[in-house]
């Protein structure tokens, strides 16, 4: 597997889980609004935009699907 296909993999399931961690930080918030549930989706969605920097400052990678 090329260093490419290794780097577009891995963003795929970083993305993916991060998703993920979302949907249940919220899920979570919503059932019990408090202090710690509400960190723990801010958290989330903070590194939601820390992931999408970091994609945006890779080089683009023929054929990648982000």
């Amino acid at each position: 597997m090329t260093a490419e296909a290794t780097a577009t993999k891995a963003a795929a399931r970083a993305t993916s889980e991060l998703r993920k961690a979302i949907a249940e930080a919220k899920a979570a918030y919503e059932f019990a609004p408090n202090s710690y549930t509400y960190s723990c989706l801010g958290a989330c969605l903070a590194a939601e935009v820390a992931l999408g920097v970091l994609l945006e400052s890779l080089p683009d990678i023929e054929g990648s699907t982000s």
